[in-house]
């Protein structure tokens, strides 16, 4: 297993050009370090189908997943984001939430971000999980939601074509939050 410097440079170099090599992730730091190039990278949309931005990866010490959600916003990329958990676990304190709750209450974001609920597991090919999808070609699927087990592309656009279309299946029966109004 390679350090973490080691595999964030790897995550980089990746993402800079473009890959289409199928690469894995394993706990939280590498998801934090994945998903971060993800959204640096995205240009147009991610999609996010979470349980509600678990605090291991979003709360990176260094706030490097908010800052990177954050640079994504402010370039006018649309979000749009399903939780299965949110609403069964408001017991700590959410950034990503606050940040898209801050966003949205302004007119020049409030148009690209959604934010919707769904009390059920996400099913994908037996497995329950959550992943990523930007621009049609970057993905980032977690088939083990407790130990963030993953695999990513930077250049998958086949799979990104199947995880969309879950997401649009998941996201058109799930309930629109008001960000306004939630609570954490």
């Amino acid at each position: 297993m390679v350090d973490l410097i080691t595999y964030e440079r790897i995550v980089r170099e990746l993402a800079s050009t473009k890959s289409s090599v199928v690469y894995y992730n394993s706990g939280n730091d590498h998801a934090t370090i994945v998903l971060e190039n993800i959204l640096l990278s995205a240009r147009k949309n991610v999609k996010f189908l979470t349980g509600g931005f678990n605090h291991l990866v979003c709360e990176d010490k260094d706030k490097r997943f908010v800052s990177a959600l954050k640079k994504f916003l402010l370039n006018n990329g649309k979000l749009e984001v399903v939780m299965n958990r949110y609403l069964n676990d408001k017991t700590a304190y959410n950034s990503v939430l606050d940040v898209l709750k801050q966003y949205s209450s302004t007119t020049q974001y409030r148009q690209n971000i959604s934010v919707k609920y769904l009390a059920e597991e996400f099913q994908y090919k037996g497995f329950n999980v959550h992943f990523a999808v930007a621009d049609s070609s970057m993905y980032r699927l977690e088939y083990d939601t407790e130990k963030f087990l993953a695999e990513f592309s930077f250049n998958g656009t086949s799979k990104c074509t199947e995880l969309e279309s879950k997401f649009k299946e998941i996201f058109d029966k799930a309930t629109s939050l008001d960000l306004s109004t939630l609570k954490y």
